[in-house]
């Protein structure tokens, strides 16, 4: 250690402080959590919009199915999923399970309006359906909304149908 010209033995400051070290890390930790919690805006945004498209793809292979087999194909929704049923020409009947698997476990929330009507969903299935793919390859008026709660009014996908045969997707803000 030098000596300084008052005898008294000089310092090298070297390393951080104490403060600087807790100031850092105080940073880090609002950068981590603000991190989280975008990523988790994201990733819930795009969950609905997957479940959103993949219902879109659903739909339209629904349709075309009625089309090619001449028959009367619907989707119910329930708080237990979704499911497909057929028109044997007095009600509505599931589809076998060798020609589709329903879709189990809604864990988003799914709105769905007929007519300008919210349809509430009821706890178990009862072959009343909320979308009709009819046998000339058209299908019933709906609006979907899928959100992960009501109060979710960010990530809001929304699909619907703007004619006898067209359906449009997006985001509901869009």
């Amino acid at each position: 250690m030098p000596i300084l010209a008052t005898g008294k033995y000089q310092r090298k400051e070297s390393g951080f402080t104490l403060l600087e070290l807790l100031l850092v890390v105080v940073i880090l930790a609002v950068l981590v959590t603000a991190g989280v919690v975008l990523t988790s805006v994201n990733s819930q945004a795009t969950l609905n919009k997957q479940q959103g498209q993949l219902f879109v793809k659903e739909l339209s292979l629904l349709c075309e199915k009625a089309l090619f087999e001449n028959q009367n194909l619907a989707v119910e929704f329930s708080q237990q999923g979704r499911q497909q049923l057929i028109y044997n020409g007095i009600d509505w009947q599931p589809l076998s399970s060798e020609d589709f698997q329903a879709s189990q476990g809604l864990d988003l929330l799914w709105r769905i309006s007929l007519q300008g009507m919210e349809q509430p969903l009821t706890e178990t299935y009862n072959q009343s359906p909320h979308i009709i793919c009819y046998s000339n390859g058209q299908f019933s008026a709906f609006d979907i909304k899928i959100s992960a709660s009501e109060k979710d009014s960010e990530a809001v996908y929304h699909v619907a149908s703007i004619g006898p045969s067209q359906m449009t997707q997006g985001w509901l803000n869009d």
